[in-house]
């Protein structure tokens, strides 16, 4: 993996020169950081929101379902102190019950949002970050784009040939264009 690194590394700097002495045009070359890409565009996203909302739900109900939890278990606490044992057990299995209950309702809803998460990410962000990439690629004048999260493969890079900032305002763009 170093070793691929390395001659990619030595390959791109090197890339310039080789086919400028060999009379081809020299080839231009930009970094593009999707990992911040992503980070940004689709917390700004509607499947983000969509998430976040879903998010929101879970929690609001899993306080519920917690508070609900908390107040049994006061009454059971009471109900021993004044000597109620019949209802101290009662409401003891109310309460293994429901803490059993609030656990698979966590599992089942964290499953359910990794699931989404997943899908809202792979749905359309692939296509519409390549998109934006080529765009802002052939805007720019590049021919060569390499993703800059490895970065055991670029060991020097001037920021003026970093299109991350680019392509996060081209997927704004074409985020505002179609609505979502």
């Amino acid at each position: 993996m170093v070793k691929k690194s390395v001659v990619l590394a030595v390959a791109v700097l090197f890339l310039p020169f080789f086919l400028g002495a060999q009379g081809v045009t020299k080839t231009k070359v930009g970094l593009c950081d999707v990992q911040r890409i992503r980070d940004v565009y689709f917390k700004e996203s509607k499947a983000a929101r969509d998430l976040e909302d879903f998010r929101n739900q879970y929690a609001k109900e899993s306080a519920q379902m917690t508070a609900e939890i908390t107040d049994l278990e006061n009454q059971r606490l009471d109900a021993e102190r004044s000597g109620n044992r019949d209802l101290a057990l009662k409401l003891d299995k109310q309460v293994t019950s429901k803490k059993s209950y609030l656990e698979q309702y966590k599992q089942l809803k964290n499953q359910k949002y990794k699931l989404l998460n997943d899908e809202a990410q792979k749905s359309t962000f692939v296509k519409e970050l390549a998109d934006a990439i080529q765009k802002v690629a052939e805007m720019e004048g590049f021919a060569l784009i390499l993703r800059m999260n490895n970065f055991d493969a670029v060991i020097f890079y001037i920021p003026e040939i970093d299109i991350t900032d680019k392509v996060i305002k081209a997927l704004r763009e074409a985020q505002a264009q179609t609505g979502r």
